[in-house]
């Protein structure tokens, strides 16, 4: 799987299909599957496909909540002018873990968590870690 980096390499347009992408690709996984194979984990570590959609159900809560704050705090006016894109690439927030991001990493970010979880789901539904 790529790295972050290598997302972050991507066009805007294909990481932002990435996350259209991922709620189809969810329901598809998980349509007939068994709530005995969704809630089997596949060690004492990894997480059942249940909770693997629960978290990605969380993440994207989390991530709204992320890009409210960020478009609500005072940006300095040098940063804003006619071009969207500077607005994605400048305007930013404070992430938790990683400091200081701006909302074209963020973009990054979320593809690659959707791609590494949807792996994830993938294995956890054959069993596997």
């Amino acid at each position: 799987m790529a790295t972050m980096e290598e997302y972050a390499k991507q066009p805007r347009e294909q990481r932002t299909q990435r996350l259209t992408r991922t709620a189809d690709e969810l329901a598809a996984a998980i349509k007939g599957q068994s709530d005995a194979v969704l809630s089997r984990r596949p060690d004492a570590k990894n997480w059942a496909a249940k909770e693997i959609v629960c978290h990605l159900r969380d993440a994207e809560e989390a991530f709204g909540t992320r890009f409210e704050q960020i478009l609500a705090m005072n940006v300095d006016p040098t940063l804003g002018g006619p071009s969207p894109d500077r607005l994605a690439e400048e305007q930013g927030g404070i992430h938790p873990v990683r400091g200081r991001i701006t909302m074209d990493a963020f973009l990054s970010l979320m593809a690659w968590h959707d791609d590494n979880h949807l792996d994830q789901l993938t294995r956890a539904l054959q069993g596997r870690a």
